[in-house]
């Protein structure tokens, strides 16, 4: 039920993957992005929607959204999806945004605070939307 979109190393996706909640197919807009490796080990079907690919963005997102869609996805969590999305896709998907201030110290990089913070944001965020859906339940995946 769940759809992921990723651009990168995917340490988000794997996260989610991790907190055992029912990721149930992972988008990227690179066909490079490690994210879809971490994916495809899950078992977790994926694809790439290049902007390229497409006469324009509003259509590339269609085509994204309608393949999330036959994949039962009914909620899209950005994990370092690095494109806009336009309101097409939006339409199709609506949420809520979190956040959390991450201070600037001179002890980690600022890079490994904010992955501590996704890692354990992102997965109570979205446990939290998915008790929200119509059924209220969680369901398995795999």
């Amino acid at each position: 039920m769940i759809g992921v979109l990723v651009s990168g190393e995917g340490t988000n996706v794997q996260a989610l993957i991790d907190a055992g909640l029912p990721v149930v197919a992972v988008a990227s807009s690179r066909k490079d992005a490690y994210a879809l490796e971490r994916a495809r080990a899950a078992g977790i079907p994926t694809a790439v929607f290049a902007l390229d690919c497409h006469d324009s963005r509003t259509e590339r997102d269609l085509v994204m959204a309608t393949w999330l869609e036959q994949h039962g996805v009914e909620l899209v969590v950005l994990a370092g999806f690095m494109e806009i999305l336009t309101r097409a896709f939006l339409d199709r998907f609506p949420g809520v945004i979190a956040q959390e201030p991450v201070p600037v110290e001179p002890s980690d990089t600022l890079e490994e605070r904010i992955h501590a913070v996704e890692h354990r944001l992102l997965p109570a965020v979205v446990r939290e939307l998915l008790s929200r859906l119509p059924d209220g339940e969680l369901r398995c995946a795999r």
